[in-house]
């Protein structure tokens, strides 16, 4: 309620090993769109950066901590031990995991590696559908989903297509 549609955006990734490059900057630049957005809403730095996997499984995570330390933006990070429980400090970008997500919430949220599915355990890939719920209901003004441009996960075609719909009847 009061918030934007989701927006998925795509990434083109080149052939070859400079797609890890393409990939880094296009999370800068995502991150710098949205960090500005919220300076502009009065809601300095509060956003929500989700991944699918954790770092052993992933290396998203890895690239999202990068991505901030090249915008300078100091990271909460939950995924890793220790922060999981805190509270996030005033200035800092909350890192996690979908599945440590619930009960978090944030003005703005970005979802990375969505197009992998949510969870690389078994018992998560079930409920891969109650996942996509909590992971797209974090912000409270606005959720950017981040994926591959050739990716076809079926719950991201799902809500491309539910965007589309939503458009066309306004």
């Amino acid at each position: 309620p009061g918030g934007e549609l989701p927006e998925v955006i795509r990434v083109s990734l080149p052939q070859g090993s400079d797609w890890r490059q393409a990939k880094l900057h296009a999370y800068v630049a995502v991150f710098n769109s949205l960090l500005e957005k919220l300076a502009s809403e009065g809601k300095r730095r509060d956003l929500a950066i989700l991944c699918a996997r954790g770092d052993g499984k992933s290396f998203e995570a890895k690239w999202a901590r990068d991505a901030l330390a090249m915008l300078g933006v100091p990271v909460h990070d939950q995924i890793d031990g220790e922060a999981r429980d805190a509270a996030v400090p005033d200035g800092r970008v909350r890192l996690a995991t979908i599945h440590s997500s619930r009960g978090i919430e944030a003005s703005r949220v970005v979802i990375l590696d969505f197009a992998n599915g949510v969870s690389s355990a078994e018992a998560h890939t079930r409920n891969s559908r109650i996942m996509s719920h909590i992971a797209l209901s974090r912000g409270q003004l606005g959720t950017t989903i981040v994926a591959v441009e050739d990716s076809a996960n079926p719950h991201l075609t799902f809500i491309e297509e539910l965007i589309k719909a939503y458009k066309a009847e306004e």
